[in-house]
Formats: structure tokens, sequence, C-alpha cells
């Protein structure tokens, strides 16, 4: 496989990543109803972000960005992969609380800002600059909302 086109496969995964949060956060919608203006805004940006993410797959074809693909295993994009579809269906299936949902919203947003997620691109691509900074920004506001919801919902920081 070319580089080019895997960079563009670890891209897709990337992307496939952030369609799945956001279909989690769809899945919260549903189930908590109470709370679905607030898990449709936050659901919504997560799609933003995976438009923002294809808009690149153009530049890293031509390549005028280098993706560096050795930054993220496919091993561990799986595994993310397999937790959060484990978590899609435990919401449809199991009684969970808002809890526990808000708690796993905390940990995805934290674990993506934590592993620089969004600082992985090289070059001089228009927006190249502007689509990271971007993601980590709307990350980084995603985490102050969802840990205020978890902060009404987790007492004394334990989530039931």
């Amino acid at each position: 496989m070319s580089l080019a086109n895997l960079q563009l496969a670890t891209m897709k995964m990337l992307a496939q990543q952030e369609s799945l949060i956001h279909a989690l956060y769809k899945q919260y919608e549903d189930v908590f109803p109470e709370y679905a203006d607030f898990w449709n805004d936050i659901a919504q940006d997560e799609m933003l972000h995976v438009r923002w993410i294809e808009a690149l797959f153009q530049d890293v074809q031509e390549g005028t960005i280098s993706f560096n693909v050795d930054r993220f295993a496919p091993d561990v994009l799986q595994k993310v992969k397999n937790y959060l579809q484990k978590e899609i269906q435990k919401a449809h299936k199991e009684n969970i609380s808002m809890a526990y949902a808000t708690t796993i919203a905390v940990d995805l947003e934290k674990s993506l800002l934590e592993k620089h997620f969004f600082t992985v691109y090289e070059g001089d691509a228009p927006g190249l600059r502007t689509t990271p900074d971007g993601l980590a920004k709307a990350t980084e506001g995603h985490l102050e909302i969802v840990t205020r919801m978890w902060e009404k919902f987790n007492k004394r920081g334990e989530a039931s």
C-alpha cells in the first residue's frame, strides 16, 4: 500500500471514530429524552468534526498534507472502534444512568485531548492549521460542557 493510501486509510479510521462518538451521543439522546438538546448539540458537533477531517482527504491524496500514520497503530484504532461500538450497544440495551453516560463522555473528550489527537498533520495545505486547531478547541469546549453535566449527576466524583 502506498504511503498516500495508508495515510488516507488512517484518516478514514479517525473520521470513523468521530462518527462513532456522534452515534454514541445520538444514542444517549434517545435514552435521555429530557436531555435531548444537550446530547444532540454535542452529537452534531461530532459530525462537523467528521466533515473537517474528510475535507483533508483530497489534500492527502494530492500529497499536500503528510499524515503521520505511525502516530496511531491500527490495532489501537480498532480497539477504540470496538469500545465505542460496545458503548453504543450498552446504551441501547442496558438501563444506563445519566451519571454513567456523562462519565463516558468526559473520558472520551479527555482522551482525545490528552493523546494530542489533533496534532497529527504536517504540511502546507490550506486549512491544515485551522482544522486541527478547530478540532482541539471544539473538543475542549465539549469537555467543559460534558464536565458541567457530569458534575450534576456524579456525587464525590464517582459514576453510578
